[in-house]
């Protein structure tokens, strides 16, 4: 029963169609029995046409010369082609934009027709009409194009046999060549868009290169020594801290000062952070591996350099904290005793040459100060020495002061230009831009005159040997000055100061001393001077021995921190980087190529089907 009424379904669905076909075209029904198949458009713009299938070979498209024409956007020039062989008719492919479909399923090669095929082309859809035989529920696929390898493999039931490979699950060499042709296809129609993205990514990377050059860099490698035994566990856990704090900011900020940086802020410190690497070259490896990147090679190595350089003296001053500290006490207290012997050589060699006649004969004087007066020299000659020193102290501070005040000069003499441009155009003393430039000038000048009327800053006094030296004379001359009956500064300033006239302020003498006194006075000062001899040699010897035993620990604890590669320059090879970001650009390039073919593609196969207008 079952079989029959399939039967009587199909004889009623290709009456139904012959039907159809004779009430189209009643006017071909004498030559009806030599037409073997005919096209008949089911939708689309052309529907209720119908091509006879005569000819051995049929066009199918847009284009003037094709046999059926359909004028439709989505349909090619040259779409498809209807071809009759020993098999049957078959129906190939030209290529088209927007493929072609029987029963649903895009043809690639081409498709073995059987009665009742449904076709689609673009919106057009036709209908496949032949007068032989019941029509079969599936079409046979080919595999080649050769029309005498076409074939069709059907099980009783009508259903198509898949081929082997798809039953196993493996490729046939058929599919695999399928497979890559299909691939070229895809490429020769979007061969353009695959070439521009592709140079688009190459001239993206090449500009990249250009643009941001490969950074230089500069490596060390550093043996960190435990101090204790081989065998202890300890050893091990010495340098536990050791990348933190070489890779610390405050320890970053150091070294960009000690290289001139006025001011480091921490984002900056964080950037070289982010650049600078520091650790052993294998689990529990006594040997570390440093290495740090800039915009060069040159910058990176003065930069490593300089850092080496502040760890290692970071980690020996806490190490040598101690011993520092009792260094840095002993050399206050050598100093402030070299001070007292210095004080107390001064007034011994002052008591002398003020009362030589208290002074034994035998006694050993201290090395005296060099002085440019004899010791009797008078108080007005000592006078006259200290206007010379005091006038040679003042050009010592123009000296200075000047270079302070040049600006304020240049500044006024550009304003004396500008006024003199002013009166070469005409201009009077009263118009507003004379003005302006005079007291621009006056404002200048001023300014220069007080800095040359100051004296430098004490800073600026203590690095200049020349005023020191002036400084020492005056002092000594002044204490020599205040020692002699009668003498005073008084004159001294009037002098400076531009008075000619004499003191009228008499001092009184002093009393007179008998040479029993001024033996007595000579023996304190000589003891105090011997005293305080004494103390400072022992304290230079305790000095000098602490900082004998400061450098023994510190070339000791230097010993551990030993460079095995000093800081070298690491240049990147221009070459390869160019070549790694041109191939990683170019592969960025097709990628984004390819998704746009993919787009492009789902486009046509939608515009294909109908679901979005051409």
């Amino acid at each position: 029963m079952t079989m029959s009424s399939n039967k009587d379904v199909r004889a009623t669905l290709r009456g139904s169609l012959e039907q159809q076909l004779d009430l189209v075209v009643p006017q071909a029904r004498s030559r009806a029995a030599k037409r073997k198949a005919f096209l008949m458009v089911s939708t689309g713009p052309s529907a209720g046409m119908v091509f006879p299938v005569t000819q051995r070979s049929l066009l199918v498209g847009r284009s003037q010369d094709a046999e059926v024409q359909i004028n439709e956007q989505a349909i090619s020039h040259q779409h498809a082609r209807l071809e009759q062989t020993e098999q049957g008719i078959v129906l190939r492919d030209l290529g088209s934009t927007n493929g072609t479909y029987v029963n649903g399923e895009l043809v690639e090669e081409a498709v073995l027709l059987n009665g009742g095929d449904n076709i689609r082309m673009g919106s057009t859809t036709f209908t496949f009409v032949t007068r032989e035989g019941p029509s079969p529920k599936s079409t046979v696929r080919l595999q080649a194009l050769d029309p005498g390898q076409l074939k069709r493999r059907a099980e009783p039931d009508g259903a198509q046999v898949m081929p082997a490979s798809q039953h196993t699950g493996s490729i046939s060499l058929t599919d695999a060549v399928r497979k890559v042709r299909t691939c070229w296809g895809y490429a020769r129609r979007y061969w353009q868009l695959l070439a521009v993205g592709a140079g688009f990514g190459l001239l993206m990377a090449l500009l990249q290169v250009w643009l941001r050059p490969p950074p230089g860099s500069a490596w060390f490698e550093l043996s960190l020594v435990p101090a204790h035994p081989a065998g202890n566990e300890e050893a091990p856990q010495a340098f536990v801290s050791a990348e933190s704090t070489f890779r610390s900011l405050p320890l970053i900020k150091q070294t960009l000062q000690d290289l001139g940086a006025q001011s480091v802020s921490d984002s900056v410190a964080s950037d070289i952070q982010s650049n600078l690497t520091f650790e052993p070259i294998a689990y529990n490896s006594k040997v570390y591996h440093g290495e740090y990147q800039d915009s060069s090679a040159e910058l990176a190595l003065r930069f490593l350099n300089q850092h080496v350089h502040v760890y290692i003296e970071s980690e020996l001053d806490k190490l040598l904290t101690v011993l520092k500290a009792d260094a840095a006490f002993d050399r206050a207290q050598e100093q402030k005793a070299y001070e007292r012997v210095a004080r107390a050589r001064s007034e011994l060699i002052a008591f002398t040459e003020q009362h030589p006649d208290a002074v034994p004969k035998d006694a050993k004087l201290p090395n005296a100060m060099q002085v440019r007066l004899p010791a009797d020299a008078s108080p007005e000659r000592i006078e006259e020495s200290m206007v010379a020193a005091s006038h040679a102290l003042r050009r010592a501070y123009l000296q200075i002061q000047s270079k302070k005040a040049q600006p304020y000069l240049q500044k006024a003499a550009q304003a004396e230009d500008k006024i003199a441009e002013a009166h070469a155009r005409g201009l009077g003393d009263q118009h507003p831009d004379v003005r302006a430039q005079r007291s621009l000038q006056a404002a200048m000048r001023s300014k220069a005159n007080a800095i040359l009327a100051a004296e430098p800053s004490a800073a600026e006094q203590e690095l200049d040997p020349q005023i020191q030296g002036l400084k020492a004379e005056l002092a000594e001359l002044e204490a020599r000055l205040s020692q002699l009956p009668g003498g005073s500064t008084r004159s001294v300033k009037a002098a400076l100061a531009g008075d000619t006239g004499t003191s009228t302020e008499v001092l009184a003498s002093r009393p007179a001393q008998s040479l029993a006194q001024l033996s007595l006075q000579y023996a304190e000062l000589s003891r105090e001077y011997e005293n305080a001899k004494s103390q400072h040699e022992a304290l230079l010897k305790k000095r000098e021995a602490t900082d004998r035993q400061l450098e023994r620990e510190r070339t000791s604890a230097a010993a551990r921190y030993d460079i095995i590669t000093p800081p070298t320059a690491a240049k990147a090879s221009l070459f390869s980087t160019a070549l790694k970001r041109s191939l990683l650009g170019l592969c960025i390039g097709l990628g984004l190529a390819v998704l746009a073919a993919m787009c492009l593609e789902l486009r046509r196969l939608l515009i294909a089907r109908g679901h979005i207008p051409g």
